[in-house]
């Protein structure tokens, strides 16, 4: 291993090139703790949004199941009433199928855009960790060129 230690004289230049190659790996580590960050929160988003698609089916289920019940219910009430199903009777559960068919549709509408904006931003979370690796980088090596030129400047 060979030390650049230049006698007293150089200290100065020694100091400017420590300090040049700790700033770029503090830059640098700086820039990694960010994009892990930006990770974790990536994986945090991607998770909600497989939340978001699972709590879709099961509503989805559960407004089936009120549905079919509410409509066993209704041709119950009906039929032990001696009503046959037409008329007003039939256009009642049309009316309530269409109602449960419409809160099916905003639910799964509401839970999709709910899915989507946490898709998004888990995009956003990735992006920002390429983009802090990316900043690492360059700021890793504006220290070094920095430091560098400083020490050329003294030992000139």
């Amino acid at each position: 291993m060979t030390t650049i230690f230049l006698g007293p004289a150089g200290i100065p230049i020694d100091l400017a090139i420590a300090g040049a190659t700790t700033g770029a790996f503090g830059a640098f580590q700086a820039g990694q703790a960010q994009a892990a960050e930006a990770k974790s929160q990536e994986r945090i988003a991607e998770y909600n949004a497989r939340i978001a698609a699972q709590e879709t089916q099961i509503e989805q289920g559960r407004l089936a199941t009120a549905e079919t019940a509410a409509t066993s219910r209704l041709r119950a009430a009906t039929g032990a009433a001696g009503v046959l199903p037409e008329g007003a009777p039939l256009a009642l559960e049309v009316k309530q199928t269409e109602e449960f068919q419409l809160q099916q549709l905003l639910t799964q509408h509401r839970l999709q855009v709910e899915q989507d904006i946490l898709g998004m931003q888990a995009q956003q979370f990735r992006q920002r960790g390429k983009a802090a690796k990316r900043a690492a980088v360059i700021k890793a090596g504006t220290s070094l060129l920095k430091g560098f030129g400083t020490a050329a400047q003294m030992g000139a």
